[in-house]
């Protein structure tokens, strides 16, 4: 297979995630002002039991305003969250595009420890399952997206 056809092949793989998952980049970077932390929204997603470990050389999404998000669930220490989504049964996070490579690299190495197992990936998204959480990542030239769903959303 060629060069052109795998990018082809991913960019199929991410808009069809995407579209699966409601999200557009459109949507995503609509719904936030850039650089602004995400708000909290109530909690209901939050649980009282001990937030599990975070894989080294990353910090949690809560840690970083998304008080919504599954415990545990981390990004790698150094990326930029540039704007963001914090509700109760959807998390998107917004990088930019010179952060994508790095996040999506953390993402294989960790996501099956953090309790997410990777369902299908391409050279520039995954998409994971999870319970009760599930998501994706993509990006391209110009942002990097991750996108969580709370399961029976």
């Amino acid at each position: 297979m060629s060069r052109g056809q795998d990018a082809r092949g991913g960019r199929g793989i991410a808009l069809a995630l995407a579209a699966a998952l409601g999200v557009g980049l459109g949507a995503a970077s609509g719904c936030s002002t850039p650089g602004v932390t995400p708000s909290p929204s109530s909690s209901a997603s939050a649980s009282s039991a001990a937030a599990p470990s975070l894989p080294p050389g990353s910090t949690s999404l809560r840690d970083l305003g998304f008080t919504n998000a599954p415990a545990g669930f981390a990004i790698p220490v150094g990326v930029t969250v540039v704007s963001g989504v914090n509700e109760v049964s959807v998390i998107t996070a917004q990088f930019s595009a010179d952060d994508g490579p790095a996040v999506l690299a953390f993402l294989l190495a960790n996501l099956a420890a953090m309790g997410h197992p990777i369902t299908a990936s391409s050279a520039d998204s995954v998409v994971f399952g999870g319970d009760p959480w599930h998501g994706a990542f993509t990006m391209n030239a110009a942002t990097a997206l991750l996108t969580l769903r709370y399961r029976d959303q």
